[in-house]
């Protein structure tokens, strides 16, 4: 997604899913989220001017679930930019 904040979104992202996933990491510019009960993982890279998110699963359910739970977060973190994530 192109944003000057990719770092600070990034950041807040990690913060906030330590609160509930077994274990995160961040080390600006880059990240891992995983998902609990083995539903995969999120790799963030946070560059100048845009964020970048890769999200795995073995299963496409839970694939699709990760995404709507990254897209809502980002999109409530990054409202004042209307960025919505695709």
């Amino acid at each position: 997604m192109l944003t000057t904040q990719g770092e600070r979104y990034a950041g807040l992202l990690c913060k906030h899913a330590a609160h509930m996933t077994p274990h995160v990491e961040w080390t600006s510019p880059r990240g891992t989220i995983e998902f609990p009960d083995g539903m995969g993982t999120c790799s963030l890279l946070a560059e100048p001017d845009h964020l970048l998110l890769d999200v795995e699963s073995d299963d496409a359910d839970h694939l699709e679930k990760m995404q709507e739970i990254i897209a809502e977060n980002i999109a409530r973190f990054a409202f004042a930019e209307g960025i919505k994530v695709e």
